[in-house]
């Protein structure tokens, strides 16, 4: 159930800075026929924001794994892993890890 909670929470803070700075981005869910699925993508048109969220502090890559695999698909994506992990770091060559503090400053 945190889990959960704690994804309603950051797609309203999303939605919440779309809003109050007026951005031209389309946030929307992605999920494929075979299940796979990101929390949140933000097309801001040249690029995509792709984003997933996990409560826990320790990362491991089956966290992430799937975000590399749908990122593929589109044209100009970003991945971030938002998590509990207390420091902003580099996952692997293509996702980078958001501290659950740091998610205001990471829309844009």
């Amino acid at each position: 159930m945190k889990g959960n909670i704690l994804e309603g929470f950051i797609i309203s803070e999303f939605l919440k800075q779309k809003l109050s700075h007026n951005l031209q981005i389309e946030p929307y869910f992605y999920r494929d026929s075979n299940g796979n699925e990101v929390d949140l993508v933000l097309d801001f048109g040249f690029k995509q924001n792709l984003y997933e969220i996990k409560a826990a502090k320790s990362i491991q890559r089956k966290h992430y794994s799937r975000l590399e695999k749908i990122g593929s698909l589109f044209s100009n994506p970003e991945l971030f892993l938002i998590s509990g992990r207390e420091e902003r770091q580099k996952l692997s060559r293509t996702v980078m890890n958001i501290p659950l503090w740091d998610v205001n400053y990471s829309i844009l």
